[in-house]
């Protein structure tokens, strides 16, 4: 990760796109880069010639010469903050045009505090530009190692956008399915021949990693844990958590929270 070319301060600022039509896309200027985080709405992205839909949780990272998004859902307009980065250099890109922040709750946040800390006067900037960047970049990173979407094909990452927003609810494969246009059988050959795994288990691991965060981080009951990381009841869960990782998930939280994990590790 490397921070040495940010120059100034950050940035800001809010845009929603037009109701009816397309906004026209800018081409980012030298000496910056530009993300565009999209916090609601649909628009469209061209990479590589590939056309995809995005929406909230997504991040659109410029580098100079490169041009902005200008594809809109008419119905339906997008929403962005856009981070604007001083930066010094030869273009260096180290994180991919579109990727996501997959906890929307979690990005929604992120960018109120970065909002509300951009309107004080008794921030630095420049500070502040280095804690945007690094965050935008990590969550970028973690995107990336999970998977490479601009790899797999269009109708599977479709799939994959809507598993990824509704993975706490009772998502339904058949309805996502016919959202990419596909058959339940050949939704089952893309995720085997692509991500060699199937829709349940790809769901299910999403879940059991969201819980594991949840036992480490909240005093949550396991019930509740349950509950919202979308499982159908403590006993439900607790039988998969034990059945993946080998132990309870209150033996779970008991070995990585308190002083005793410490000494223990």
């Amino acid at each position: 990760m490397n921070l040495n070319h940010l120059t100034g301060e950050l940035k800001l600022s809010r845009y929603k796109a037009p109701f009816g039509s397309s906004p026209g896309g800018r081409v980012i200027g030298a000496g910056r880069e530009e993300i565009e985080f999209l916090s609601g709405g649909t628009g469209y992205f061209e990479v590589e010639g590939r056309r995809q839909a995005v929406g909230c949780g997504c991040m659109l990272w410029h580098l100079p010469g490169e041009e902005t998004i200008h594809l809109n859902d008419p119905a339906n307009p997008y929403e962005c903050l856009v981070f604007v980065f001083p930066v010094t250099g030869e273009p260096l890109r180290q994180a991919p045009r579109v990727s996501f922040w997959e906890d929307t709750v979690e990005a929604k946040a992120f960018l109120a505090e970065v909002l509300n800390a951009f309107h004080r006067d008794d921030i630095d900037r420049q500070a502040l530009a280095h804690y945007a960047y690094s965050r935008l970049l990590w969550q970028a990173h973690v995107y990336s190692v999970r998977r490479s979407p601009n790899e797999l094909p269009r109708k599977l990452q479709t799939v994959l956008g809507e598993l990824d927003r509704g993975w706490n609810r009772g998502v339904s494969l058949r309805e996502v399915a016919r959202t990419a246009q596909v058959s339940q059988p050949h939704l089952h050959h893309l995720f085997q021949k692509h991500l060699q795994t199937t829709p349940h288990q790809y769901l299910l691991q999403r879940r059991l990693r969201e819980a594991r965060h949840l036992l480490a981080s909240s005093d949550l009951s396991v019930k509740e844990v349950a509950f919202r990381c979308g499982f159908h009841g403590a006993v439900n869960f607790c039988r998969l958590f034990k059945t993946r990782f080998h132990t309870t998930p209150a033996a779970y939280r008991a070995c990585y929270t308190g002083l005793q994990s410490l000494v223990d590790q």
